[in-house]
This record gives structure tokens, sequence and C-alpha cells, in this order.
């Protein structure tokens, strides 16, 4: 992780306000690749490959809407602006991790109450494995965001494997049921 001296890059647009569908999609965009918004078409990002190469496709999308694009490489003049800098985009950061987790939780807890309920079917099976990849995807495009290293990461790197042995457990299980044999698992606590 670099923060001091950490570069960034300004990336300010202006679109023509119709069609909306261009503004919204370059807005869709920009959020996806993870920029933190300092105004109103006006935002930054760390200055990495992975996101000059977002900025790049947003410039285009951009330029094909008929719209104006400036991308500035910076570094902030002062302490203040780069902790506030660090601060804004780790913010962004944390709360997708939060959002993340309090699926990741809830998963977890619908899996207890699965298995103390003995619901060990290849249709509830299906459905939590849907849920297990879509979080596992789902935490993948957060960490791409995330050139920073946001300490809450960490967290939701630990509830995801979870999850993953959860399923792993629960998958196990339902197996045996479904083929016929006896099994006796424990709900875990969370």
């Amino acid at each position: 992780m670099q923060t001091e001296g950490q570069g960034w890059v300004l990336f300010a647009y202006s679109v023509p306000s119709e069609p909306s569908t261009r503004r919204v999609a370059l807005w869709r965009k920009l959020r996806g690749l993870g920029a933190l918004y300092i105004q109103q078409s006006v935002c930054v990002v760390p200055d990495t490959a992975h996101f000059r190469s977002g900025l790049e496709g947003c410039k285009a999308l951009t330029e094909d809407a008929a719209g104006a694009v400036w991308m500035i490489a910076f570094t902030p003049s002062d302490e203040a602006g780069a902790a506030r800098l660090l601060r804004d985009f780790q913010a962004i950061r944390s709360a997708e991790y939060a959002e993340f987790g309090e699926r990741a939780e809830a998963l977890l807890a619908e899996l207890v109450r699965e298995t103390a309920g003995a619901k060990f079917t290849f249709a509830e099976l299906e459905e939590d494995e849907d849920e297990v990849e879509k979080l596992a995807k789902w935490l993948a495009r957060i960490a791409k965001r995330d050139a920073l290293d946001c300490v809450d990461g960490t967290r939701a790197r630990s509830l995801m494997a979870e999850c993953s042995a959860a399923i792993e457990r629960f998958r196990a299980t339902t197996l045996s049921v479904e083929a016929g044999v006896e099994t006796s698992v424990e709900p875990e606590a969370s």
C-alpha cells in the first residue's frame, strides 16, 4: 500500500444532458471503477494502472457522447489534503465491505438455520451455492477497487472464507442425506 506521496488522477467531465442514458452509463462506470466523487462530474482515483485503464474507458465513453474530459494526474500539496483523500477513498471501500459483511453474515445465519432444521435438499444447496458464488464475485469487485488496502478488507476476506467452509459442510451433509446415508450435523454458532 502506497499512501505517502500517493498519486491521484482527477477526472472531470461534461456530457450533454440528453440523452440521459449516456450520462447515467458514465456515472455507473465511474462508480463501478470505484471513483471518489468530490463534486458533480468531478472525481478522483488513485494513480494506478488499473484505475488509469478504467478512466481511459470512461474517457472514450464521454467522447462518444460528444462530451469533454479532463484527466489530470496530481499529488496533494499538503498532508491534510492527502489524508482527506485517503480517508474519503477508504470510507467508500469501508461502506462496500460493510454491506458485503452484512450479506455474508446473513448467509452464514441462514446456513445455521437450514442445518438446524435439517433442510438438506438439493434445491436449498443450489440456492446457497449461488449466493456464495455471488458473494465471491462481489468481494472480488470490491477488492479491485481497494487500491489502498482498506483495513475492512481483512474482515471481508475472513467472512468469505467462513462462507466457503460453511457451504462445503452443508454440501457434504446434503449429499449424504440425499444419498440416504444417516448423518448428524450440529449447527455451527455464528
